[in-house]
């Protein structure tokens, strides 16, 4: 921490995921439809319910990895277009921290 400074880690196995110095906090939040899912026994609703999230951009993340497939981004979001969406989880766990951006038109999986 003294030579790279301070990490963003995982919330559920403390794994670092970004150096600080990698993140800009724009003060955006996004707003979607996704259908709630508990974390600990891993059920999951079929509907869907509006979720809000805080919304902060990290350019460089060795501790996390995109995962599943290419989805839209919400609507709501105007300074999310022209980019597709997947999942960022935990290199170390699995856990999902968010989400990736990549431009809209790459190849889809």
């Amino acid at each position: 921490v003294e030579e790279h400074g301070s990490v963003y880690v995982c919330s559920f196995c403390n794994f670092a995921v970004s150096l600080a110095k990698n993140a800009k906090d724009n003060g955006r939040t996004l707003t979607a439809n996704k259908p709630v899912i508990d974390g600990y026994d891993m059920t999951q609703t079929w509907d869907k319910f509006q979720q809000k999230f805080d919304a902060l951009e990290i350019s460089a993340a060795g501790g996390a990895v995109a995962e599943g497939h290419w989805e839209p981004t919400p609507s709501s979001a105007s300074w999310l277009s022209g980019v597709s969406q997947r999942m960022a989880i935990c290199r170390n766990c699995g856990f999902q921290l968010g989400w990736r951006y990549e431009p809209a038109g790459n190849p889809h999986e």
